[in-house]
């Protein structure tokens, strides 16, 4: 069945690396017969700080301005601004998210970050969140470029483990494995050639593929602050590592949890 794919993509240079990778998204997911739209951030000028400005018809509480309690309110309304409209009915209709950006400071870009707080925000629900959030039947995926090489991400790297980092990234969704291209700047162009041609390789089952495991929303109690019930604890006690990155339990971290499918 044809997959209607979003590609968030952020970089301002055509000649980028990341526009090489979104390129190769584009022609091998229409190869298959996908619809492929792509949201090209900084062609759009995409404003990336949240304000007041999203919101038309102006806001309930100006003096104890709240821009998640607003946001969703002008959502139910139909009162948000025409860009934020525009990339939620892209979103809507998708069944596959790719976001494509450079990492910068650990992290996605700041007009990334500011697509993802303007345009999600109508999807936060306190009852629906997670797993039973709106978009559990959508998938999304991570792919970017680092300025420094695998090593710097390890369990023993400078930065720390590039699992820990994609933890608050990967946690909210059905995430598939993220595509990272290891410091392809300093790279030759053989290298990159290759990486290249291993992501166009990937391209040709990726919607096939199974999706990083986070802990369902019916493993935590709603009426306790979302802890993990008893009976998932107890399920779980003999593991040797924890339930996942974040949720670990004070166990070891589970190796490469958020860098490998189905782990």
């Amino acid at each position: 069945v044809a997959k209607k794919v979003l590609i968030v993509y952020a970089h301002e240079s055509p000649a980028s690396f990341n526009a090489a990778a979104k390129d190769a998204a584009v022609a091998a997911l229409t190869a298959q017969g996908c619809t492929v739209e792509v949201s090209d951030l900084y062609a759009m000028k995409f404003k990336a700080a949240a304000t007041t400005e999203d919101i038309t018809g102006g806001v309930k509480d100006a003096e104890n301005f709240c821009y998640a309690k607003e946001i969703k309110l002008a959502s139910e309304e139909g009162r948000l601004a025409d860009d934020i409209k525009k990339e939620q009915e892209k979103l809507k209709e998708a069944d596959l998210v790719i976001f494509q950006f450079p990492m910068y400071w650990s992290y996605v870009s700041a007009i990334m970050k500011g697509w993802m707080d303007r345009v999600l925000g109508f999807a936060y629900a306190q009852e629906k969140r997670y797993s039973e959030g709106i978009f559990k039947d959508k998938k999304a995926m991570l792919s970017f470029t680092t300025d420094c090489p695998e090593s710097v991400y390890s369990d023993t790297g400078i930065n720390g483990d590039i699992n820990v980092t994609l933890w608050p990234l990967q946690v909210r969704s059905h995430y598939k494995q993220s595509q990272i291209f290891w410091d392809p700047a300093t790279g030759s162009p053989e290298s990159r050639s290759s990486m290249l041609e291993g992501w166009r390789t990937r391209l040709q089952n990726l919607c096939g593929e199974a999706t990083v495991y986070f802990a369902p929303l019916d493993y935590f109690d709603k009426e306790k602050g979302f802890l993990l019930k008893p009976e998932v604890k107890e399920k779980y006690a003999s593991n040797e590592s924890g339930l996942t990155v974040g949720i670990h339990m004070g166990k070891p971290l589970p190796a490469n949890s958020q860098t490998k499918a189905g782990v």
